[in-house]
């Protein structure tokens, strides 16, 4: 279980590795030549990220306008099988959504679309119907969610009620 949890730990650094890559190379303004080295550079950065830290398997995509533009896969889905890893293949995310989360609300914020103290059932309505036994439920705002400080202590939705 630790070296698995370990693996999971690993892949969780180089997807943030990738993602602060990704997001601090403006690839809307490189040449079609540096986005090549770039391509080459971080492929070579993926697969020894892969080796050392004892990955199975991996891939990455990179997107722009909609379109893929680069993919590179990595080992096997299931190392019991010789099956090797595509596009098809289905990952267990786990709590990295979490993060994606964050990054989505604070953009929203960025654009003025939103506020971290508004209230949270200005945007998820059907959290009325919470019994919040720590306090008011509508006082509970999206900084409170994002901090993990709203008071929610165990399940908390009314069962049968509507």
């Amino acid at each position: 279980m630790t070296q698995m949890l370990r693996g999971h730990r690993s892949a969780i650094a180089v997807l943030l590795a990738l993602i602060t890559t990704l997001v601090s190379i403006p690839m809307y303004s490189q040449t079609p030549r540096n986005f090549a080295q770039a391509r080459r550079e971080f492929k070579t950065f993926y697969d020894q990220g892969m080796r050392q830290n004892g990955i199975a398997g991996s891939s990455f995509m990179l997107i722009q306008d909609n379109q893929i533009i680069a993919q590179e896969f990595f080992g096997l889905p299931d190392q019991e099988k010789p099956q090797p890893m595509d596009e098809n293949v289905i990952y267990h995310w786990a709590s990295i959504t979490k993060t994606f989360t964050a990054i989505a609300i604070m953009q929203l914020r960025d654009r003025g679309l939103l506020k971290l103290d508004d209230p949270v059932i200005k945007y998820v309505p059907e959290l009325k119907a919470v019994h919040n036994p720590f306090g008011d439920i509508n006082q509970i705002t999206i900084r409170h969610l994002m901090t993990h400080s709203a008071g929610f202590r165990s399940a908390t939705w009314l069962m049968g009620r509507r």
